[in-house]
């Protein structure tokens, strides 16, 4: 059995083979614009992904984070925490990552505030959602604390690391807690 989930830039391949009697084994490819991982042919465990974005302006980011919640939910992948960042205004875009997650019935993935970033113009369709004003910003972790907790849960060499936008808050935790990123982490794709 194959299963293609594609867009322009971001590709999943499934490969499934089954045997009576027994789990399914699986062989995913993911692919983000030329940045590519899968896990081997073995009883299937979903790849545990962290995800930093800049979701907001260009819809990239914002189907880069749909197809995730997607994949998540179907149990392809574990998405284990979401860092919204740059533009100036992480919160903003954190806020909206929440609407996405929210909408695709993902309300339990982590969503946290990363770095501001070089500040640039708020375009109009950035937030324009409906919803989006009812978000609660409570809901939202500081994404340092979100990155640092999510870490320290994962088991050893378990966490892929989707960087999309900015490397300021990976950067960050590689400084502050080296060894724990080399513990944890055990692919990083840019």
């Amino acid at each position: 059995e194959i299963s293609y989930l594609r867009d322009q830039n971001i590709s999943f391949q499934i490969l499934t083979y089954r045997r009576r009697k027994s789990r399914p084994y699986e062989l995913v490819i993911i692919n983000f614009g030329g940045a590519m991982w899968r896990t081997g042919l073995a009883p299937f465990r979903p790849a545990e992904v962290v995800v930093i974005t800049d979701v907001g302006p260009d819809p990239d980011d914002v189907k880069a984070l749909l197809v995730l919640a997607i994949a998540h939910r179907q149990g392809h992948i574990r998405l284990s925490a979401v860092v919204a960042n740059g533009g100036g205004r992480p919160a903003r875009r954190a806020q909206l990552a929440r609407l996405i997650l929210d909408r695709i019935g993902e309300p339990a993935v982590p969503v946290g505030v990363g770095s501001a970033g070089v500040a640039i113009p708020e375009q109009p369709h950035e937030c324009d959602l409906r919803g989006y004003d009812a978000v609660d910003p409570a809901r939202l972790f500081e994404g340092k604390a979100l990155l640092a907790r999510t870490l320290a849960r994962a088991a050893p060499r378990a966490i892929t690391m989707l960087l999309i936008s900015g490397l300021r808050d990976f950067a960050d935790i590689v400084l502050a807690q080296p060894g724990l990123v080399l513990r944890k982490v055990r692919t990083v794709s840019i």
